[in-house]
């Protein structure tokens, strides 16, 4: 009789919506509701290892921040190597627009990132310099068109190990009470290498010109940093300022260099370092949702001291030689995060 008044009889018209009926009537006289029946069948397929192993990926790739970035920029300064305690130097000029890439995968406290850069233009808009000096008296200046080809490749894993809201607003810093602040540790490796293609001969001193048009020489200079350094994060409600600095502790370089004009190449390796550092900065603003635009400046300086010798190995062309390397590369981006 009970059930006949809680069953309307329209459930009886099919066995399924009737079997339901039925059910939802006998849990109301058990006490429990059709709805408690649905969230206890929800949490019983949670509790499955299939759907526990799903959710626990699905959080996961949840804290996964994801960037990718594209730059334009331009490069300036030089790779500079001196002979023989400045008996001879010539110097490469970076002065070239540059087109760059950058990855940043975070994941907690954690995040790895991977920046590469390669030339736009390679004519450079400075000409190569090689001046020789006899008892401190210049006694050669001659200058050349230099074509650079390059490859700059950097990759670091960063930590976190604090983050936190400044306490107050500090004027010499721009800090205000309501920004957030992350302080990070860095350890790395940067790769670059410098190809040029040389033409003509100026002789500065005599106002002359010779080999006009023609290939005079090739220089190629690959510089390897590995480093550690330390990373900062100013972080506001639209915009994001980032620095940060890294020490070279064993940098190494080796270069080859071909006097075409004279027939000779000479080749050099670098293992003495006296410094190699790197800065970097960054300032990001929000465009749209997961769209920003930057500005940032890279600069890296080092010095490092080594032998070089000629490809006969003639004992007269070994001598002492170091590189210094003064580059500073500034850039605007497009970021995308997912």
């Amino acid at each position: 009789m009970i059930l006949g008044l809680l069953i309307p009889p329209f459930v009886f018209s099919y066995s399924d919506s009737r079997e339901t009926a039925i059910q939802d009537a006998l849990d109301v006289l058990k006490g429990e509701p059709a709805l408690a029946r649905t969230v206890r069948a929800e949490e019983e397929s949670v509790s499955s290892p299939f759907f526990k192993r799903h959710k626990i990926i699905g959080e996961t790739l949840d804290e996964i921040e994801l960037e990718v970035t594209l730059k334009i920029g331009y490069i300036a300064g030089d790779t500079t190597y001196d002979f023989d305690n400045h008996v001879s130097e010539l110097m490469f000029p970076f002065d070239n627009w540059m087109g760059g890439a950058n990855v940043n995968a975070g994941f907690k406290k954690f995040s790895l990132n991977i920046d590469f850069w390669a030339p736009i233009d390679k004519e450079a808009n400075s000409k190569m310099t090689d001046k020789d000096w006899f008892s401190a008296t210049l006694i050669s200046s001659t200058e050349s068109r230099a074509d650079m080809d390059a490859v700059i490749a950097e990759g670091y894993v960063r930590y976190d190990f604090y983050e936190g809201i400044a306490p107050r607003n500090i004027e010499p810093l721009a800090l205000l009470a309501s920004d957030g602040i992350k302080l990070g540790a860095l350890i790395g490796y940067k790769y670059e290498r410098f190809d040029y293609d040389l033409y003509d001969l100026y002789d500065r001193i005599l106002g002359v010109m010779s080999y006009q048009d023609e290939h005079i020489g090739t220089y190629k200079i690959q510089y390897y940093f590995p480093y550690v350094g330390l990373a900062a994060d100013i972080l506001r409600k639209e915009f994001k300022f980032s620095m940060n600095l890294k020490y070279s502790p064993l940098p190494t370089a080796k270069d080859v260099d071909n006097h075409l004009l004279r027939s000779l190449t000479f080749y050099g390796d670098y293992d003495k370092p006296k410094y190699a550092f790197m800065f970097g900065i960054e300032g990001i603003w929000g465009l749209m949702h997961n769209w920003n635009f930057g500005l940032g400046l890279d600069g890296t300086f080092a010095r490092i001291d080594g032998i070089t010798w000629d490809e006969t190995r003639n004992p007269a062309w070994d001598k002492d030689q170091f590189t210094k390397l003064t580059q500073v590369l500034f850039w605007s981006e497009l970021k995308y995060r997912f």
